[in-house]
């Protein structure tokens, strides 16, 4: 197992995560799990590591979406304009 480079990280990220517009899936669960670990793997990274860090993607882009949805949900309709 070795370590991707920030390019190759910046490459096959975004790739990766376009898999969540995959109509037949649910945000793209599953496939984008495949895609990670195939695509770092072309990179030397075991597929452990490939889908532990597509993960922690997915789990961080989970809890940014529910801190916008609170912070949606308890901030006054006024201030909307």
């Amino acid at each position: 197992s070795s370590k991707p480079s920030l390019f190759d990280s910046l490459l096959i990220v975004p790739l990766a995560s376009a898999s969540a517009f995959v109509p037949i899936t649910l945000s793209g669960a599953g496939v984008r799990e495949a895609i990670f670990v195939k695509l770092y793997e072309t990179v030397g990274v075991a597929a452990d590591g490939a889908l532990a860090a597509s993960l922690v993607i997915w789990c961080s882009q989970v809890c940014v979406a529910v801190l916008n949805g609170l912070y949606a949900v308890v901030r006054p309709v006024a201030d909307v304009r």
